[in-house]
């Protein structure tokens, strides 16, 4: 089966998704669906909840609707007694009745639990079908879910399911089963995680954005972002944009091994600003982001700018970036260059006048 993508949810997707709930199998399980006004409120505009929805897509044919959202704090009602802050919880449906039946939703389901647990920070995924949908309930326990019992939730009770980052893992190595030709192509990527990154070896250089495994890097570093942020909100930069001159992208290597990437990029002639910082999923918290970090601070001074920014997410999965540029000397402050204020978004600075103590 061909694989899924996942697009986050835009304002011309509204009229698809409105028709999507009509549909007599989706209408179904599924709430009343809302106007398309109030589905750009929900979706879009309403920026305190914590629900991201995408557009799940397969040969280039938008095939159904998944989102995820944070399980702790969801109020109204809604999981009061959770105090896992990396649980998540997820919702979807197929667009086409066709599809049903035919391990279409639970390789849906597996791509995007798959997703989810590239953020390090979260733990488990749930969900949580009516009883009386036990096609649901087959897709869910097929993708590697399972049933902790029956809840009370304000829509009435549900069953609740649930899948953690371990049995995630296990269920992803049974059945992806890759061929020779995936094994290969994503070698660079996701080599033997049993070796350990020495930091002191690690290789930093330009990078013309080019390989396989740096371009599949990246696109990661885009789908990772898009689970946590509006796409207004989304600032990321794309393969096209980090070729510009006014970029300079790098990346880092241990022998073949692809551990992460950065890039700097000039705003004017004393002020530079952070981009694409992304560590390869098996190389968190090995020492990658902070070579990187400090490999763009010595180019900026080189360079002579008085000052280096950046833009990152406000969002709990955002935090241990957060904390890598505290330590660096960056402090919060406002918008810069073009951005503006966004409650999706932290800007920082450090004064490059003044050299901070590397901790």
């Amino acid at each position: 089966m061909s694989a899924f993508t996942f697009r986050a949810l835009r304002c011309d997707d509204l009229p698809m998704l409105h028709e999507w709930l009509l549909r007599p199998h989706v209408r179904r399980w599924w709430l009343e669906p809302s106007t398309i006004a109030e589905l750009r409120r929900d979706y879009l505009l309403d920026t305190e909840s914590t629900t991201r929805a995408f557009i799940a897509i397969r040969d280039d044919r938008p095939v159904g609707f998944i989102q995820s959202y944070i399980v702790m704090g969801s109020g109204n009602g809604w999981w009061e007694n959770e105090t896992d802050p990396g649980a998540r919880g997820i919702d979807q449906f197929l667009a086409d009745e066709g599809d049903l039946g035919r391990h279409t939703g639970r390789a849906m389901i597996t791509a995007f639990v798959d997703e989810l647990f590239v953020d390090p920070q979260v733990t488990s995924v749930q969900t949580d079908p009516s009883p009386d949908n036990e096609r649901a309930i087959r897709c869910y326990r097929a993708a590697g879910f399972e049933t902790i019992g029956l809840v009370e939730t304000p829509d009435g009770p549900a069953l609740l399911m649930r899948v953690g980052r371990s049995s995630g893992q296990q269920r992803q190595r049974h059945l992806q089963r890759p061929s020779r030709d995936d094994r290969v192509r994503k070698a660079s990527l996701q080599p033997n995680i049993d070796m350990p990154i020495d930091p002191t070896a690690i290789v930093i250089r330009v990078d013309d954005v080019r390989s396989p495994a740096v371009i599949e890097l990246l696109q990661l570093h885009l789908r990772s972002v898009a689970l946590h942020s509006p796409p207004e909100s989304i600032h990321a930069l794309d393969l096209d944009a980090l070729r510009k001159p006014d970029i300079t992208f790098w990346t880092a290597w241990q022998q073949e091994r692809l551990l992460g990437c950065g890039a700097l990029r000039a705003l004017d002639g004393a002020h530079g600003e952070i981009k694409s910082m992304k560590t390869a999923p098996q190389h968190v918290r090995q020492g990658v982001a902070a070579a990187l970090l400090g490999h763009i601070i010595d180019e900026a001074r080189r360079r002579r700018y008085r000052r280096l920014s950046l833009e990152t997410g406000s969002m709990e999965a955002f935090a241990p970036a957060r904390a890598l540029y505290a330590r660096y000397g960056f402090e919060q402050c406002g918008p810069f260059a073009d951005y503006v204020e966004d409650p999706y978004s932290i800007f920082m600075t450090m004064d490059l006048t003044r050299r901070a103590d590397r901790r």
